[in-house]
């Protein structure tokens, strides 16, 4: 049985938010080891903290919610593209990719940069310049199909940008996989499971991400 590669970066307290965001917050509330029935907590969390997805309503209006989504884009064949010592991806730049290699156009790309180095070094600290796609990229992810786009950090665009980068993809609904950590990953095929949690009418929800290795001649 092929071992399991697990993208999620831990939920805690310990992990650094968005800039201006609330904090990740867990109170033990009872706790079996001091006599209580039994050990129960309370989170309170920003949904897109930690690894999670973003539906369409994040920026569209009338978009669909997390529990609208397609599920079958969340699992399934995926590739991961790496691009170190990049701030910026273009659609130059993933074009140039698949004309190397032509089998990692998928409809579920994960973009490994030093995003991924940055948080094993620094996963308290926001990385303000950190690597993200332009407004060329998303137009090609749109162009070539791609149902879903991850990214090893906090937003699949650049921190001082527009939101036109989320606005196109989700307008298209194209799902974005945002703070999965892949250093431990190659650039190949996987197949990828990301199952957001069911929150009603939200537009976004967390999720445990994990790739498994398999063997396809591309």
């Amino acid at each position: 049985m092929s071992k399991l590669i697990d993208i999620s970066v831990s939920v805690t307290d310990r992990l650094a938010s968005w800039p201006g965001a609330d904090k990740f917050m867990a109170k033990r509330i009872s706790d079996k080891a001091n006599g209580d029935f039994a050990t129960n907590t309370i989170i309170t969390t920003d949904v897109h903290f930690g690894t999670h997805l973003d539906a369409p309503l994040h920026h569209i209006p009338q978009g669909k919610s997390i529990d609208q989504i397609n599920l079958q884009f969340c699992t399934g064949i995926c590739s991961i593209m790496h691009f170190p010592d990049k701030e910026l991806i273009t659609a130059k730049d993933l074009e140039n990719k698949i004309s190397e290699n032509p089998g990692l156009l998928q409809e579920r790309i994960l973009l490994k940069t030093d995003n991924s180095r940055y948080q094993l070094d620094k996963p308290s600290e926001f990385l303000k310049s950190y690597c993200a796609i332009d407004i060329s990229a998303a137009r090609w992810l749109v162009d070539n199909e791609v149902k879903l786009i991850g990214i090893d950090y906090y937003s699949i665009q650049k921190f001082t940008d527009p939101a036109d980068v989320h606005e196109i993809l989700l307008e298209n609904e194209i799902l974005i996989l945002e703070t999965i950590q892949l250093a431990k990953t190659e650039e190949k095929l996987y197949e990828l499971f990301c199952l957001p949690i069911k929150l009603e009418g939200l537009e976004a929800a967390p999720c445990r991400a994990v790739l498994k290795n398999i063997n396809i001649n591309y």
